[in-house]
């Protein structure tokens, strides 16, 4: 049974559509799009949602990637299953059954599912270990496609880039905001805040979540906090290391350079 309709109807998904790309809603089908805050903020859409094995033991040879998805038309009283497919990318490719669980298998399928009452949903994607994931990032474009409960939504948020991998990549969420408000992004960083983190906080896509975006809201009391956790954590490491005779912590030297930049945390617009 279908309780009562909800419309997605955003002015600035409209314009952002041409004419004859605005889907029909008064055909009788329930749409189904990607969640992309960025898209109804103008924000380009095709920026991948990374995924990596580096945070987790290496026994772990399989984990969840979560995409979000939105629907528009009618809320049900019962759950809706999703069909997902592969779409082309650029190589390296995720390949089914060694990257990821094929969304066609029944262990996978039998979790794309939005729940019943549910307008929105978070989908888990099986994504698993590989050797080749140590080498390079793979890309995994995901599609969604046309059941017996959904029609694919807008054109632009009807498809979702992912890569994963099992090597140290940039959160997607430290964009050059981050760098200017927090500290500028560099592998050794990145590990270094990894290595010294607080039990259970893991600097990744998420870290960031919760107190910043780019087009609403800064809380600058969380990014002072971070600032001087780790900006403290970093001066009892050089300390400790030039004791020992080793240089301070830097990154790797760019092109033309003698040295890196040495690490820092310290920033004039949290303080």
């Amino acid at each position: 049974m279908k309780t009562h309709l909800l419309y997605i109807a955003l002015p600035l998904l409209l314009l952002a559509c041409s004419e004859e790309e605005v889907p029909l809603y008064n055909e009788a089908a329930d749409r189904l799009s990607f969640w992309y805050p960025a898209y109804t903020a103008g924000l380009d859409v095709d920026s991948a949602q990374r995924y990596t094995f580096v945070y987790e033991p290496r026994e772990t040879m399989e984990d969840t990637m979560w995409v979000e998805v939105i629907t528009s038309g009618f809320v049900t009283n019962y759950p809706r299953p999703v069909a997902l497919r592969q779409l082309e990318s650029d190589p390296p490719r995720a390949v089914p059954g060694t990257h990821y669980v094929p969304f066609d298998d029944p262990r996978a399928a039998s979790l794309l599912v939005i729940p019943a009452g549910a307008s929105r949903a978070r989908l888990p994607l099986l994504v698993k270990r590989g050797a080749s994931l140590t080498e390079a990032e793979h890309t995994l474009r995901v599609g969604i496609v046309e059941n017996e409960y959904f029609k694919p939504g807008f054109r632009d948020v009807r498809e979702k880039l992912l890569t994963v991998s099992d090597i140290l990549v940039r959160p997607a969420t430290w964009d050059p905001y981050i760098d200017m408000l927090f500290t500028a992004y560099g592998p050794e960083t990145h590990r270094f805040m990894i290595d010294v983190a607080p039990p259970g906080v893991i600097i990744d896509d998420f870290f960031f979540e919760g107190w910043y975006d780019p087009r609403a809201f800064v809380n600058m009391g969380l990014f002072a906090y971070w600032t001087a956790y780790f900006e403290a954590k970093l001066q009892e490491e050089n300390v400790r290391r030039l004791a020992e005779g080793l240089d301070i912590l830097r990154e790797a030297p760019a092109e033309g350079e003698s040295q890196g930049r040495a690490l820092t945390f310290f920033s004039p617009y949290v303080m």
